[in-house]
């Protein structure tokens, strides 16, 4: 059995066509890491809740754009000079 191995200089080049087309995004460590993680894992949980449940579109909907702007205004900064950094305005528009 073979085992593919990606070498430093490729996952730069990946990361920097990422980058490029994405956009920048922030790179948490740590308990922030941690709690952004199980926001999602949650997120996902209850989407295979109302997937077997039944729970009302109207509370479905409103709920899953919450977590989603919660997610995206925590994992992309407004400027790629606040990379890496969740500064005030990041919590309250999330």
């Amino acid at each position: 059995m073979t085992q593919n191995v990606i070498d430093n200089e490729t996952q730069a080049k990946l990361d920097a066509f990422i980058k490029e087309e994405e956009g920048d995004s922030n790179d948490y460590k740590g308990l922030l890491a941690k709690f952004i993680t199980l926001v999602a894992v949650g997120m996902s949980l209850f989407h295979l809740y109302a997937a077997y449940s039944i729970v009302p579109t109207q509370e479905l909907r409103v709920i899953h754009v919450a977590l989603v702007l919660f997610l995206i205004f925590l994992s992309f900064p407004i400027a790629s000079r606040f990379k890496n950094r969740l500064m005030w305005w990041d919590v309250i528009f999330a």
